[in-house]
């Protein structure tokens, strides 16, 4: 079996005579502006935002999906921070399973730290990790990334990797609002377990549904000091609810 490492010029390995294609969503720290990376130069335009709830068919974010078991696994690597940030990443896939539908979350043991741009050989080996990721807090755009492998031919995922960058300034504490010279963690992960249910891209940063209260957990940027990703939202939901 060849594994290879995965970067911008080399997009597939192979695990199982299977080959995987691997992409990459980020979640920025801007308000004031939408920035989307990723590796395979995804695009997704939204042509129309005024619609009605429950108006977005599946296609338009789960271009790709959890199939052959919905029941997903994920584990923290024996790298990731104890107490409080395991606790806050703990509570964020709750919002994601209790919208009730055929595709949840379940939590594995933690298992030893492997790369997160590797697609792992293993199905569902979903690890929560934690390092650098573009820099020191004043030169970087990115919080964290949820990075997914997916067979070749296919809409149908094999794994998921979400990263927190270790540089930033993360609040692990439980109450509301974070201080205002922090990002929550919580919030930041409650958006990444959303990518990882297979939501691709994010509703248009200057849309209603990011720029109007309550905003939707899965818009592509979050301030110091908020915490309203935490929780969902009903286009959140009803997109969620579309796709499974």
């Amino acid at each position: 079996m060849a594994v290879g490492r995965c970067s911008t010029s080399q997009l597939a390995i192979h695990s199982s005579a299977q080959t995987l294609d691997k992409t990459v969503e980020n979640l920025v720290k801007r308000d004031s502006f939408y920035l989307r990376g990723s590796l395979l130069a995804l695009t997704l335009a939204l042509t129309s935002l005024a619609v009605p709830l429950r108006a977005h068919p599946q296609g338009d974010f789960y271009e790709n999906k959890w199939i052959r078991d919905r029941s997903v696994d994920w584990m923290f690597t024996d790298t990731f921070p104890s107490n409080a940030w395991r606790d806050r990443v703990n509570d964020a896939d709750g919002p994601w399973n209790a919208v009730g539908t055929s595709m949840h979350f379940v939590k594995q043991p933690e298992v030893n730290d492997f790369n997160a741009l590797n697609c792992p050989s293993s199905y569902q080996k979903n690890g929560i990790h934690i390092g650098p990721i573009d820099g020191t807090p004043i030169n970087d755009n990115t919080l964290a990334r949820t990075y997914r492998c997916i067979f070749s031919g296919t809409n149908e995922w094999y794994s998921f990797q979400i990263k927190f960058d270790v540089e930033e300034p993360w609040y692990t504490g439980a109450s509301t609002p974070p201080p205002a010279f922090a990002f929550d963690l919580q919030a930041v992960a409650t958006h990444e377990f959303g990518h990882a249910t297979g939501f691709t891209g994010h509703f248009g940063g200057g849309s209603s549904y990011c720029t109007e209260t309550p905003k939707q957990t899965m818009c592509p940027t979050l301030a110091k000091g908020k915490a309203y990703p935490r929780s969902l939202e009903t286009h959140d939901k009803h997109t969620f609810q579309n796709a499974y």
